[in-house]
């Protein structure tokens, strides 16, 4: 299944003209689909340092062009990042089901049949996960997305007894977030870099876990 993955990327990084940093973050990529591991990074630096260049134009392309359309999934906050990151893109809303001022459970992200077809058609066979903007990304949100992979990569076949003894995103191999966490949000008033909110909120809490868990910080 991943036979000649390692040739293909090192000549699509070529081709790209990638920094050694986007090199070292491809690298990355590859060696877990490989070893057959899970990888969780996060990728900061201000606006036009090319935190998503290597994603768009190296991995998801790979990805995509290797194991079909589903295998990678890019999301985003605000409408116009979904359309730069471009291809099947969407934004973090959509994917969890949330909607503005409704209140959001883990339960409303995963308990409709409808609801679990979609996240099954959206994650059961991710290999890569790119998301976008994640200093605007509430942690509850984050926790929302963990909860919705799961439920997307089991299906059916069973439950899960608790998220929170889950691996991160479900174990979707290769995990890629992106952002500046000193930027001032236009959208989202309580990003991940601001911990206000409810202290007693599971999601809250659990989505600062989860984003803080196995993350390797580039």
């Amino acid at each position: 299944m991943t036979d000649g993955l390692a040739d293909e990327a090192w000549e699509a990084v070529q081709a790209a003209g990638c920094t050694e940093g986007q090199t070292d973050l491809c690298a990355l990529a590859v060696d877990a689909l490989i070893r057959r591991v899970q990888v969780v990074v996060t990728v900061q630096g201000e606006g036009g340092v090319g935190k998503t260049y290597a994603p768009a134009k190296v991995l998801r392309p790979l990805i995509c062009k290797r194991y079909g359309g589903r295998s990678e999934r890019a999301l985003a906050v605000q409408n116009s990042a979904v359309r730069v990151l471009g291809g099947d893109a969407t934004t973090y809303h959509q994917v969890t089901g949330s909607r503005r001022g409704s209140k959001q459970t883990t339960a409303t992200v995963t308990a409709s049949g409808h609801r679990r077809g979609e996240l099954e058609a959206d994650f059961e066979h991710c290999l890569l996960l790119c998301g976008d903007e994640i200093s605007m990304v509430p942690a509850a949100m984050q926790y929302f997305l963990h909860a919705a992979c799961i439920a997307g990569r089991r299906g059916e076949k069973e439950e899960a007894e608790d998220e929170r003894l889950e691996p991160p995103y479900g174990g979707i191999p290769v995990v890629i977030m992106t952002g500046d966490h000193m930027q001032l949000p236009p959208v989202a008033t309580t990003g991940l870099t601001d911990r206000s909110g409810a202290p007693g909120s599971l999601e809250i809490q659990e989505g600062w876990r989860v984003y803080e868990l196995s993350l390797i910080h580039i």
